[in-house]
């Protein structure tokens, strides 16, 4: 804390000199974003000149001359540095540095590890760096240099303002280009901010480096002719104006030292952990290791160990009870064969029993041995089935551990994995450990030093990069076909500005220009640049990535085509029950019962749940199910006095609900969400997508949006059956120039490659809806009629829907199968449950879902060995599958009904 306290006394002596003297005149000091802004005061008649303003650059090249004056209002003048401010901040910055020193450790380790030895922060926020924390002019500068760097542009100086920032070559300019170089790859920088990940110390490091630099960095022009253009003036009408930005910058980096001094703490005893567990004696589980409970069964993925010497007293061996001790080479108490060796990890509350006097034997000898605790994250579905309802993360001894062997079962998932592990890693069955694991554990990698599996891991992640690149040109070639549908049916959305139509086309030349990372997804990659190297190789991490971008381009599409489908759906479901809704949007209401006031801002013709038992449907007559639904933005003041409490948000059936009148629909209490508008005649207007999926009227262009809406779903589905290869009398013509690249084989591929459930869910998905597209729009709207019926609990209508399907439309449409088998599930009907899926599997051998239902039904009547087959054939096809933790169960009941029967043989010989 001694640099604290030395900062402290430097800025104490910063206020005692911050009324100085220029020409017998007492200047007080204000700081400005761009230097410091005095105004004088005339001792003599005690007035202030309001019109006389100095201004001194933070580092000007002039910053050490005589300010100048001027009468004009506007007029900024310079004036000298403090020096007790340039002391300060310098010793501010330089301890900064030494903390950061502190924790970065050696630049590399004996293997080669470039930078593992930096001692790891837990996530945090990253840091933002905008005015007047960092100069404006300079900020602008940088950006423009980062942008010609990214770009490769050698040759044009120009920021996106059109302003001539750099001059060429230079000496501010090559101290600008050194400050680009810490910018890490995964940086936000922009002319008004820079935004920075802090994941270590050496991010700590830099990041002090960047901000003090380009505060000091002296970035002005000087030159006569240009001196009206390198300042700016301080504009007294700017509400958000802070004339104080040194005070700011400082007050700031007292606030840096004094988070980093808290931090001090954890890294200390980040470090004392990482030389407790250099020594891996005694230790038979590494980290990430999947392992599986011995007695409990349930499956848990290896967080950590810690290691205890123990004493244990045990009974000295003697003529007498050597035939009694457990074997040569045990330790046995004097009262039991138990071995309390260090293979059994004995408890240390376990105590060795007295003798009838109460005593110890007098014969027994104390010992110690090492035993070893893990910190272990259990599989969710394995924890939800366990006699011992554990959840999320414990702790086990080692003796009680065992290694899971079989890869169907290594798959685990938790929601925690990801603040712990990077990765699954199927070269090695086991997960990554993250930077922070990876540090306190050195030498927990069982595979560094093994030649081989690099070699193999070279040659996954190329394979994997092949995939990613035949998806992504897949993905694109997708979007470039449903623009071209756009423009056939709507005629330059985008430039109309035609609602809906203009967003989704909007979104798609995202899609085909790779703008699929969003801010959180830069700051939270792998940086290059701040952090040092990862411990993959270059061109291992260049796959990788290849292989999320791949990921994100499909998640964008798959977004895109459920914004047209969950729309379309709607809009069909509105239009077919138009006659029973009696408030449109937007319409304000009033509860007969309760009397509170409130705006329609959506229908839904039956509820989303069952609402029979609600208590305030009781007194109405009729099946409550089958009424239609509004959610209301509720009158807070209505709903506090009826309530007690604020209730912003009702869902109400229609029967309780009648019109208000015009006397009682103004002055609404109410906060409309996002998109709604408040018009001056007191109505209230929906956001487009609502009035479109409400089938309620958008003006001249409804007619051209329905047509666009409707072709776009229609090429959707075309696509998705020419990836699968087409099926079901549904196979459509295209012209070489809309074939997709991409097939549902490289589907599965991109599925097996994913490293996290996040990922594998999102190719599952793009699987699932090629499967659900059909050559016929109205079977498929059919389908998603019948599941949204089961959804709501309705088995018996989706049933129906289901069976009307597979009878009359398209006896070959394997969803429609697959639903089926769902339903006579859940009605109890095994046999025709076995059957429905049977039907599934058949018609598509590669239906994962259909062959998971088979292994459900199987092992809830009890025929575990054809449960097991169904389960290994769907993990095999989709790895990340939930069915694994009942794999794991069932592997358990199987072997414990043939050893029962093992045993019962044996009684019978």
């Amino acid at each position: 804390m001694s640099s604290l306290l030395q900062a402290r006394r430097l800025s104490s002596r910063l206020r005692r000199n911050r009324s100085p003297k220029v020409n017998g005149v007492v200047v007080r000091t204000n700081r400005s974003i761009l230097g410091t802004v005095a105004t004088s005061f005339d001792n003599h008649n005690n007035s202030c000149s309001s019109s006389t303003l100095h201004v001194r650059s933070l580092s000007s090249a002039s910053s050490t001359s005589t300010p100048k004056e001027t009468t004009s209002s506007s007029s900024i003048v310079q004036v000298p540095n403090s020096p007790t401010q340039k002391i300060l901040a310098k010793t501010l910055y330089r301890q900064i540095l030494k903390w950061s020193g502190a924790y970065m450790g050696d630049s590399g380790n004996s293997n080669g590890k470039s930078g593992s030895t930096i001692t790891p922060f837990d996530p945090i926020p990253p840091l933002t760096l905008m005015t007047p924390h960092i100069d404006e002019r300079t900020l602008r500068a940088l950006a423009q240099i980062h942008k010609e760097k990214n770009t490769n542009n050698k040759t044009e100086h120009n920021s996106n303002s059109g302003e001539n920032i750099l001059t060429k070559d230079s000496h501010e300019t090559q101290k600008l280009k050194k400050l680009a170089a810490l910018i890490p790859s995964n940086a936000i920088l922009s002319q008004s901010k820079l935004i920075l990940p802090i994941e270590n110390a050496r991010s700590v490091k830099n990041a002090t480096r960047l901000a003090y630099g380009l505060n000091h960095i002296g970035f002005y022009d000087t030159s006569a002719d240009s001196s009206n253009s390198n300042i700016d003036t301080f504009n007294e009408s700017n509400d958000n104006y802070n004339d104080d930005p040194v005070k700011d910058r400082i007050n700031l980096g007292f606030d840096v030292l004094k988070s980093l001094n808290q931090l001090s703490d954890m890294l200390d005893e980040r470090k004392s952990s990482r030389e407790a567990h250099k020594d891996r004696s005694h230790v038979k589980f590494h980290i990430g290791q999947v392992v599986r409970h011995k007695s409990h069964r349930w499956r848990a993925i290896i967080g950590g160990w810690t290691k205890e010497e123990v004493e244990v007293k045990v009974k000295a061996k003697n003529d007498d009870n050597e035939d009694n001790d457990g074997g040569s080479g045990s330790n046995s108490t004097s009262l039991t064969n138990k071995d309390y060796g260090t293979s059994t990890g004995m408890n240390s509350k376990e105590k060795i029993k007295d003798d009838d006097d109460g005593n110890v034997d007098a014969t027994a000898a104390a010992t110690t041995r090492t035993e070893v605790e893990y910190t272990i994250h259990l599989d969710e579905g394995d924890a939800s089935q366990s006699r011992l309802r554990v959840m999320g993360s414990t702790t086990a001894k080692q003796h009680e551990l065992e290694p899971v062997v079989d890869d169907d079962l290594k798959r685990l998932r938790n929601s925690l994995l990801g603040h712990y592990f990077d990765a699954f890693d199927p070269m090695t069955s086991a997960f990554l450990p993250g930077q922070v694991l990876q540090y306190e554990y050195p030498n927990d990698d069982e595979n560094e030093d093994k030649v081989q599996e690099m070699e193999k891991a070279l040659e996954y992640q190329m394979a994997k990069h092949a995939n990613a690149k035949v998806v992504i040109q897949g993905v694109r070639q997708m979007a470039h076909n449903l623009l071209r549908v756009i423009l056939d049916t709507s005629s330059c959305a985008k430039e109309r500005k035609i609602p809906l139509i203009a967003s989704i086309d909007a979104k798609l030349t995202k899609i085909i220009t790779g703008e699929v990372d969003n801010d959180g997804d830069l700051l939270f990659s792998s940086p290059v640049g701040m952090n040092g190297n990862s411990n993959a190789g270059a061109n291992a991490a260049h796959h990788q990535s290849s292989h999320k971008v791949a990921i994100r381009h499909l998640h964008a599409l798959l977004n895109v085509e459920l914004e047209i489908n969950t729309a379309l759906y709607q809009r069909r479901v509105a239009e077919k029950n138009k006659e029973r809704i009696n408030f449109p949007l937007g319409a304000v209401v009033k509860h007969k019962k309760y009397g509170f006031r409130g705006v329609v801002v959506t229908c839904d013709p039956y509820p989303k749940t069952d609402v029979s038992k609600w208590d305030g449907l009781q007194h109405i007559e009729g099946n409550v199910n089958d009424m239609p639904f509004y959610h209301l933005l509720a009158d807070i003041d209505d709903t506090t006095r009826e309530f007690g409490q604020e209730r912003p948000f009702r869902y109400v059936c229609q029967e309780n609900l009648e019109a208000c009148s015009e006397k009682d629909n103004k002055n609404l209490n109410i906060t409309l969400d996002d998109g709604w508008v408040q018009t001056d005649d007191m109505e209230y207007k929906a956001p487009d997508e609502l009035l479109f999926s409400h089938a309620e009227n958008m003006g001249d262009d409804d007619g051209t949006i329905l047509t666009c809406m409707e072709a776009l779903h229609n090429e959707f589905d075309k696509m998705m059956i020419q990836i699968r290869g087409g099926s079901n009398s549904d196979k459509s013509e295209s012209s070489s120039e809309d074939e997709i690249p991409l097939s549902l084989g490289d589907m599965f591929k991109l599925l097996h490659n994913t490293d996290c459930l996040e990922d594998a869910f999102v190719a599952e998905e793009g699987i699932k809806e090629m499967w659900k597209a059909h050559s016929n729009s109205n079977t498929r709207w059919t389908l998603d009629e019948g599941t949204n019926h089961l959804l709501r609990g309705d088995k018996v209508k989706a049933m129906g829907i289901y069976n009307r399907i597979v009878e009359e439309e398209d006896p070959e449409y394997v969803e429609a199968w697959n639903k089926k088998a769902t339903c006579h599930y859940m009605f109890g009907e095994m046999p025709l449950s076995i059957d429905a899926a049977s039907k599934a599997a058949a018609i598509n051998k590669d239906h994962f879902q259909a062959h998971a239902g088979l292994g459900l039904v199987y092992n809830d009547t009890n025929q575990y060995a054809k449960a097991i087959k169904f389960y290994r054939t769907s993990l095999s096809l989709n790895p990340w599958s939930p069915v694994s933790s009942r794999l794991n169960t069932c592997l358990d009941s199987l072997r414990r009904l043939e050893l029962e029967e093992e045993i019962e043989n044996m009684n019978k010989e």
